[in-house]
Parts: structure tokens; sequence; C-alpha cells
């Protein structure tokens, strides 16, 4: 309650100030420059003001990036690139709560078969396999994501007429109910720590007063949203971009590619004025800068649309291979590399791109090792794993157990002895 208390006396601060805490939306399809257009935005009102940039997990580091490339180099401390695990991480050092221990997905997921081992008797579908403890991990990620509590559950069970959906939903509440108990008091898990950053937003200065650049998502979880609110009602002006042609949602989702961004944006704008935020006028950016040839912005604008228009000169940008399984697709890009390198390219203006990283990767690994292609793999990997922190780690080390042995030959020769 208290912080509640002390969030609305913000806003009314700010009010009596004639601050105006603002909200505004970028708008265009992919392309049209909305991250560029923010970024200029930001190289024009560095001074005397505190920028963040909000993007996801796999984007802050191309938004740093272009970042420094748009400031020209040049370092500033009124600007920084953070995501929303970031700020949360950030905030439980700052506020308190750091100390808990996160959940790892691997201990998850020992949770989750513990739980479902001693729960067997009373589940009707799910069991203990590989299978079910990795869809009841995601199940829950989505259930916090979304703020659903065990109270929503029930009420959703008690209105359904299914037998088998009203059992599934029960196997749900019950290993739902087991999970947040073995959690309670002992650990936190990732989607926790976002609903910590809830509670935590309006118990700090560091969002106060400045200017939010939210930018690169397509959607946002009920938390998000929650957190976004929070934002708009601490900064001085929130921007988000969207990838949307117009806000108006009359063609329905079956017809419309951009009807679930639309729908964002509609939920952000009433989000903003429930809250007496200010909306400004929506930009909408129209100019291309992306695509470098007609082929792939033609294939922009056509790829999704119902009704389509065939492009009538040749293509020679964009080519499609039919292989017979991924180790063959592979090696014909590898191939593809080769010749694009006797061109004149170098190695990091090629990309590959692929949906299915954990499937890709080793053969990457494998057989661009044998086309002697050097390749850089954008993927999570453990601190300890990079060779640079084990010798730092190896060095401290090496340090205490110096420390720990002159200590006791200390001892040793003094006779110090503790009773």
């Amino acid at each position: 309650m208290g912080g509640c208390l002390s969030l609305v006396f913000m806003i009314e601060y700010a009010k009596e100030k004639g601050e105006k805490m603002s909200f505004r939306l970028i708008c265009g399809r992919a392309g049209t420059g909305k991250s560029d257009f923010c970024l200029e935005e930001i190289k024009n009102n560095l001074d005397n003001n505190k920028i963040y940039i909000i993007t996801p997990e796999q984007f802050s580091f191309t938004e740093e990036k272009k970042l420094l490339a748009k400031l020209e180099n040049k370092s500033t401390l009124n600007v920084e690139v953070l995501t929303f695990a970031r700020m949360a991480y950030r905030l439980s050092n700052k506020v308190g709560g750091a100390c808990k221990t996160s959940l790892s997905k691997s201990g998850k997921a020992m949770l989750i078969y513990d739980i479902a081992t001693k729960k067997n008797k009373e589940l009707n579908f799910l069991g203990k396999s590989k299978q079910n403890v990795e869809l009841i991990d995601t199940l829950l990620t989505e259930l916090k994501k979304h703020r659903v509590n065990l109270e929503d559950l029930n009420s959703i069970k008690d209105k359904i007429d299914d037998p088998y959906l009203e059992k599934k939903i029960e196997d749900i509440i019950v290993i739902y109910d087991e999970y947040t108990k073995s959690l309670k008091g002992k650990y936190i898990e990732e989607n926790d720590k976002l609903e910590i950053l809830i509670d935590q937003l309006d118990k700090t200065d560091d969002f106060k007063d400045s200017l939010i650049y939210i930018d690169e998502f397509t959607g946002f979880t009920k938390q998000e949203y929650e957190i976004i609110k929070k934002l708009m009602q601490i900064a001085k002006k929130v921007t988000i971009t969207i990838t949307t042609d117009n806000l108006d949602l009359k063609e329905g989702l079956e017809r419309d590619i951009f009807y679930s961004n639309k729908e964002t944006a509609d939920k952000l704008l009433y989000i903003a004025r429930d809250n007496n935020i200010e909306c400004e006028k929506t930009v909408f950016l129209n100019a291309f800068y992306r695509f470098e040839n007609e082929e792939l912005a033609y294939f922009e604008q056509n790829i999704c649309n119902n009704i389509y228009n065939t492009y009538n000169r040749n293509v020679e940008n964009i080519s499609i291979v039919l292989a017979q399984n991924p180790y063959s697709e592979i090696e014909n890009i590898a191939k593809e590399i080769i010749s694009l390198i006797k061109k004149g390219y170098r190695y990091k203006d090629i990309v590959i791109i692929s949906k299915q990283l954990d499937t890709y990767s080793s053969l990457c690994k494998a057989i661009f090792g044998e086309y002697k292609i050097p390749i850089f793999i954008d993927e999570k990997k453990q601190l300890n794993q990079n060779v640079f922190a084990k010798y730092i780690l190896s060095l401290l080390e090496i340090y205490s157990s110096r420390m720990v042995l002159r200590i006791c030959n200390f001892i040793s020769k003094n006779r110090i002895y503790r009773y």
C-alpha cells in the first residue's frame, strides 16, 4: 500500500511542477527506420536527460552497437541499453532481494520431476516423463508471464463443461500449487524477477523523469505491460516502436498480418489514457531504408498478403534451395559462402538466420570447420566456459590457496591454538 501511495505522490508532485508525462508510438513496416528514428532523437536529447533503451534480450548487443555508431563512438553516461531482466537485476541489488537463490533451468526441471513423482496418484494425465516435464516447464512459465494465479485457474475450472479439459486443469492446479509452495521462501525463478521489478519500480529514482525508448518488441506479456504502465507513470516520456502500417483494427486477424501488433498498440494507448498519461501524436514512417534492392522490398510487401501481385522482372537476389536434409542444407550454405568470399565479400558481411538454433548450431560448427569458415553463433554460454574467465578464476584460486597456506604456516610457527 505504501508503494502505491508513494507512486501517487510522485505523479501529483510532477503535475504540481507542471511536468507532463507523455507516451508516444513510432509505427512503420519492417525496414522503415523506426530504430534509427529513436537513435537520432536520442542523439539530439543527450544533454540533461537520463535516457534508457529497452530491448529484448537477443537485441541488446545489436542496439548498443547501433547506438555507439549513431553517437560516432563517443562515450556517454546519459544513455543506456537495458532489458527487462537487467532492470530487475539492477533494482534487486539496489532496493533488495538480490540475495535470494535463483532457480536455474535444470533446477526447475528437477523440481517439476520431483513434484510429478510425489503427486503421481493425484494426476490424471500429466506424468514424470521427459516430454511432460518440458511441457509443465513451458506451461508454468506462461502462467507466470501472464500473471495467472491459482484462483484464476479454479475459477476457469468451475465454468468448464468438458470433463477431459476439467481434469487437465485439475492436473495443472495440483502441479502449480505444489510448485508455488516449493519455491516460497527458498528460491525465485526468472519470471518472479519481473514480478519483483513491478513492485520495486516506484521505490527508486533511477527511471524518474527519464526518456525511455522501448524498441524491437513484437508483443508484451502481462508482466511487461505492468512494467510499462509503471514506467509511464514515473518517466518524462515513454516511446515504443510498433511494426505496422496503420492502427486500424477493422480488417480482422485472418486478413491483416499486423493485427496482433495493432492490438498491442491499442492496449498501450488504453493503458496510457487510463492512467491520465498524455498520448502524443503517433509517428508513422513510410520510406524504406533497409532493403538495398527492389526484390527484397517487393518481397516484404507481398509475402504475407492474401492478395498478391506477381513480380514481373527476373529475380536475381533471392533464391530457394530444396535440400534433402539439414546436413546438405548447411553444406550448400558453406559452398555459397566460399563463392561469396571469392567475389570480395568478408565473413562479417554474411549472416545465417535460423529459428532452430539447437538443430543447426552443431552442424554449422562441424561443416564450416571442414570448409575453414570462421563462425560466431549467438547463443548463451556459461561464464565459466570462457577461457579468459577461467584464467582469471584460476589466478584468484591460486592466490586464495597461497593465502590459506601462509596463514596455516603462521599458526604453526607461532603455536596459535583456538580452544
